[in-house]
């Protein structure tokens, strides 16, 4: 028995050993490549200065070249905050449905769908996009069909069944007698969960929201399939737009040689577009809901 249990010792060191070192290599390469892409794209930043960095014209083989990143900064900012606006409270409600309001037997199915959607790839939901949302826009709404409104609806559909996950593990982390015990004192069961259990959960969800953000602001080919790619300031959601990662995706020709430093320095814009949005979600976490899971 002792050898049995000397021999189990040594096979969970190893695979400790093991996992240990897989997350030191993954946090390793995130971190070299966030380095190589701030070290390379920052100085270029420092060179345009502000007047490129907020300029509204982006015309890298003019003479001289213009490369102003502010329409691409807004571009991510109002898919962002669109798709955020389209995705979130049906995929909280969702979430809220499958644990308290379905019927015995039927959250499993939702929940295989879900997860089945979830793993759907993005070049799938952009040919969807293509195909019969940029139709569906012009026809119904006005517009050339890609626009903002396109690109947001289409990224609806790839974060809300990925959202309705986290917050459904949110919400199931709430402890049970929370709610037994605002039961047992008379309070019925819809003010009870909306009131009590999915306030409760506000902390995970917000987690689940800033992962949703971050694979937003970093999707490209659905962006660069339905928004339109346009250079330029929006007027509406009708009109098109481009996004940072499309213009990364679409101005790479331009990588090699010192071409190269306005596309590192795009990619440095969005690195830190993306961590001020974490850092943002972090405070808001903490001040607004202090309590809570």
């Amino acid at each position: 028995m002792a050898g049995y249990e000397r021999k189990q010792l040594i096979k969970d060191r190893i695979l400790d050993y093991i996992m240990t070192a897989a997350g030191v290599l993954s946090l390793m390469a995130a971190v070299s490549a966030a380095v190589f892409i701030l070290l390379r794209g920052i100085p270029q930043l420092f060179t345009w200065g502000s007047a490129e960095l907020f300029g509204m014209r982006w015309a890298p083989s003019d003479i001289p070249p213009s490369f102003g990143l502010f329409p691409f900064i807004t571009g991510t900012f109002w898919i962002s905050v669109s798709t955020l606006f389209l995705s979130v409270p049906p995929a909280v409600l969702t979430a809220v449905y499958m644990i308290y309001f379905s019927r015995p037997g039927q959250e499993k199915y939702m929940l295989f769908i879900t997860r089945f959607m979830a793993g759907i790839p993005a070049v799938v939901l952009g040919v969807m996009g293509v195909t019969s949302v940029v139709p569906f826009i012009h026809h119904w709404i006005g517009g050339t069909g890609s626009s903002i409104l396109t690109a947001s609806l289409t990224l609806s559909m790839m974060v809300m069944p990925t959202l309705c996950l986290g917050c459904r593990s949110a919400v199931l982390s709430v402890p049970w007698k929370y709610y037994q015990g605002a039961r047992a004192l008379g309070i019925s069961h819809e003010k009870t969960v909306f009131l009590l259990m999915v306030p409760q959960a506000w902390r995970g969800i917000l987690t689940a929201v800033l992962f949703s953000t971050g694979r937003i602001m970093g999707e490209t080919l659905i962006v660069v399939m339905t928004a339109g790619n346009q250079a330029w300031m929006p007027d509406s959601w009708l009109d098109g737009v481009r996004t940072l990662t499309a213009n990364i995706f679409l101005e790479m020709s331009y990588a090699p040689g010192d071409g190269g430093d306005p596309v590192l320095a795009a990619a440095a814009v969005l690195l830190i577009f993306i961590f001020a949005v974490q850092l943002l979600f972090s405070v808001m976490r903490r001040r607004c809901f202090p309590y809570g899971k």
